[in-house]
């Protein structure tokens, strides 16, 4: 994929120690609208939340010294954490590392920059490398270590199917692109 490079419409470079997601998710419906009400209540607690981002996401990953871009239109998935598990998403404890490890799992690595004046380039990421970035986000916004590290060797255990490298190149932003195939 060598150096691809992502420009985004306005670049934010705000503090390194933000550690909130932006306002402008878009949240996508669990279900198809003509789903009956009793295999909603019955599923929805295994279905996955999916947000959209309506604007670039522009965050700091402090172990990388760089600072990740991540396209508008991605829809991720708060790193497949089911509903079943409340306050683990949207706003919940995992929820600062899950934008760039969903989109690093999609892609196989995440647009980087050492910041203002230098360009967002595609790198190469592995899986550990991007359960890396989930964890040191979200010990950096939850200040729950043990929680973060139990869930990235989960990610270790269970996450490789969902660990797919597509070519980040030939992708259509001006419409959703899943974190994972619908």
């Amino acid at each position: 994929m060598g150096d691809t490079i992502y420009t985004p419409a306005v670049p934010l470079f705000s503090s390194k120690d933000s550690v909130k997601l932006p306002q402008s998710l878009n949240p996508l419906p669990l279900f198809p609208e003509k789903t009956p009400a009793y295999v909603r209540f019955l599923l929805s607690p295994f279905k996955r939340r999916r947000y959209l981002f309506n604007e670039d996401y522009f965050t700091y990953i402090h172990h990388l010294k760089a600072w990740v871009a991540i396209p508008k239109n991605f829809v991720f998935d708060f790193a497949s954490v089911l509903q079943v598990i409340p306050g683990m998403v949207h706003d919940g404890i995992f929820a600062y590392g899950s934008a760039p490890h969903d989109f690093g799992y999609r892609f196989g690595g995440l647009y980087l920059s050492k910041g203002p004046g230098h360009p967002f380039i595609y790198e190469q990421l592995s899986r550990k490398d991007l359960d890396l970035v989930f964890k040191t986000m979200n010990d950096a916004s939850n200040k729950l270590p043990k929680l973060n590290e139990a869930a990235r060797i989960a990610l270790r255990l269970f996450g490789k199917r969902n660990f797919k490298a597509y070519d980040v190149t030939k992708v259509d932003w001006s419409k959703p692109v899943f974190s994972r195939p619908t």
